[in-house]
């Protein structure tokens, strides 16, 4: 099996980036990618652990979120990416100033509300990492505010509730740019993580694969086999990767445990071997 997506202490994961590599390599991966969330400050860690890892593909990517063509938030993943490129570095510098404004915003919100949070605690939860939503999560529940993360998020910090933010963005054809001049390839990851029907997907699929889109993601947790099954076809219809991913946050989130997701996850190894040869045909 292989694992293209997952989050570290970087971003919003509660593993290293080393103990992302040391796990894929006791679940005999044969390939793993770290996909930290506008960050690729894990990476050379990531990529040193694993060359002690005999056997393990380790993938250099990264997660970015952007808007798709009808202005609804999603994120392309970025793999192979070179993540010393200045196109990178100049992107996930922006984004992070983007996240920490848009951090302080929500913070104001809950205080606003009688919450007695800020800023310096949630860093507490960051592990030096880029500061994000599920770190104000775990910051309201040990205030005591909320039993848990998943309440943290229902009450207060996901799309629609009292405390949220939309957080400025680069458009999407940015995205794919930056990852192509970083040497890297662009996949739509998770698309009907969020509500879309069939025919909208293949539309939004076609527009993207015309901006420059490399792949689609088919297999992740959040998607059934129906899901996965669309994906597939539409992928083979445009010519586009296919790829597949956990999207593990170490033990932060049920059901999306490295490798294997929920349990049931199986990413075709197959995959793998398109992957590096797309990745080599864009840098050679």
């Amino acid at each position: 099996m292989i694992d293209l997506h997952s989050h570290s202490t970087a971003s919003d994961g509660t593993y290293t980036p080393s103990q992302v590599a040391v796990a894929a390599y006791e679940k005999h991966l044969r390939g793993i990618a770290l996909t930290d969330h506008d960050t690729v400050a894990g990476i050379p860690e990531f990529l040193e652990m694993a060359g002690h890892l005999p056997g393990l593909a380790a993938i250099p990517g990264l997660e970015l979120s952007t808007n798709n063509l009808d202005g609804v938030r999603m994120h392309v993943l970025g793999l192979g990416i070179d993540c010393h490129a200045p196109s990178l570095q100049d992107l996930t510098s922006q984004n992070q100033i983007w996240r920490h404004e848009r951090n302080l915003a929500m913070i104001a919100k809950l205080q606003e509300m009688g919450y007695g949070i800020n800023e310096e605690f949630a860093r507490t939860f960051c592990h030096d990492g880029v500061l994000g939503r599920p770190h104000l999560a775990e910051a309201l529940v040990a205030l005591g505010i909320c039993q848990d993360q998943q309440e943290a998020f229902r009450r207060f910090l996901k799309e629609g509730s009292p405390a949220y933010v939309r957080r400025q963005v680069f458009p999407v054809d940015v995205c794919i740019e930056k990852i192509h001049q970083a040497g890297g390839v662009a996949v739509w990851a998770h698309p009907f993580s969020r509500t879309l029907t069939c025919a909208k997907f293949q539309s939004l699929a076609l527009q993207l694969q015309e901006m420059g889109l490399d792949g689609l993601e088919a297999y992740h947790p959040q998607h059934t086999a129906a899901n996965t099954d669309n994906v597939l076809a539409v992928a083979k219809k445009l010519n586009l990767l296919c790829t597949g991913g956990s999207d593990c946050h170490g033990y932060r989130f049920d059901k999306q445990f490295l490798g294997d997701g929920d349990g049931t996850l199986r990413v075709p190894d197959r995959l793998l071997t398109i992957l590096l040869e797309r990745i080599h045909a864009r840098t050679a």
